[in-house]
């Protein structure tokens, strides 16, 4: 089982014959009983639906079908045993079904799983669980790892190894995340290899599932850390800032973003960090800039508009306060 972008389930088979790969069978895409967060949201923002063709869709989906997770896996096993019948001799039909009692815990244990966390949801739970660690929110980041490690092994019917790939690339993306916030790519680099051989020696699920709750506290703390000694407003201030400092940042936008009042906010910002919002802001522009300079051979327009700057003449006049040099001058003395 898989879930394509828009969250919804499809089910997918391969048809193996003499170890020759002859193609593929697919069911889906599934509709679990709970809309998946994700489709609903990014169905209206979609460039490629005119107004008519957007009713449409959200008038099929009105009346779409949807399945409960007991039914999803169900269909599962019905398309395995349709295929291997269809293809082996008729008296491996009961090979087959006696196969696949071993798995009955799985139908015993997916409705409650459903009520936890639909399957449809997993998704979302990943950005929620992501969302968690950035902000150093252990509580809801372990609840949340508990809930996908117990999804995961649902939708992959216990097969430890395809458990372990959704592990690592899960993984991946946090380690790579928290080390852009805080700006600690070394350790991080260092925690990303470490999570690897954790995660690859785990000999069982319980254990792999535990050696997952202890990286999402290590990494959640490491976030904690990066902040301490910060207001809550000023460390969620910092926060923002490190993972959207490509983006367009004013004071306006932090209103909004953190519900505060720009002014205090600012105020508040200075007082903690010994200089301004825009000035950190910049130096930690710079700074990705020169990274850029030093291990990459992109021109320097595309380096500025990379890391959040507008306006050449102003990148240059910014870089060149907070280094000494103008990029290019950088750049040729760190080749």
């Amino acid at each position: 089982m898989y879930q394509c972008p828009s969250g919804l389930l499809n089910i997918t088979m391969a048809l193996i014959v003499d170890q020759t790969f002859l193609g593929y069978f697919t069911v889906g895409p599934i509709m679990t009983t709970k809309r998946p967060r994700k489709f609903t949201e990014n169905l209206p923002e979609s460039d490629d639906l005119n107004e008519a063709t957007l009713g449409l869709a959200e008038l099929l989906l009105k009346d779409l079908e949807k399945y409960d997770a007991n039914q999803v896996t169900k269909i599962a096993i019905m398309l395995y045993n349709t295929v291997i019948t269809a293809v082996s001799e008729r008296n491996s039909y009961d090979e087959i079904r006696d196969r696949f009692g071993r798995k009955d815990w799985i139908i015993n244990t997916v409705p409650v799983f459903h009520d936890d966390i639909p399957t449809g949801d997993l998704i979302d739970l990943e950005q929620d669980l992501m969302d968690s660690v950035l902000k150093g929110d252990s509580k809801r980041a372990l609840q949340d790892i508990r809930k996908l490690m117990k999804g995961f092994a649902v939708l992959d019917h216990d097969r430890l190894w395809s458990v372990k790939a959704r592990c690592l690339w899960l993984f991946s993306m946090i380690t790579h995340a928290t080390g852009q916030q805080t700006a600690e790519s070394v350790p991080f680099v260092d925690a990303g290899i470490d999570m690897i051989d954790q995660i690859n020696t785990a000999s069982d699920l319980a254990e792999l599932a535990s050696t997952s709750e202890l990286l999402t506290m290590m990494l959640t703390e490491r976030v904690q850390k990066a902040f301490s000694g910060h207001s809550q407003i000023v460390a969620a201030g910092l926060r923002y800032i490190k993972l959207h400092y490509p983006q367009k940042i004013t004071l306006s936008i932090i209103e909004d973003v953190l519900h505060v009042n720009g002014s205090y906010f600012s105020s508040l910002f200075k007082n903690e960090m010994g200089i301004s919002f825009t000035h950190y802001l910049n130096r930690l522009r710079v700074e990705k800039a020169c990274q850029l300079l030093t291990t990459t051979d992109q021109n320097i327009v595309d380096i500025l508009l990379t890391v959040g700057f507008e306006d050449q003449s102003y990148f240059t006049k910014v870089f060149k306060k907070e280094t000494g040099m103008t990029p290019r001058q950088y750049r040729n003395a760190n080749k």
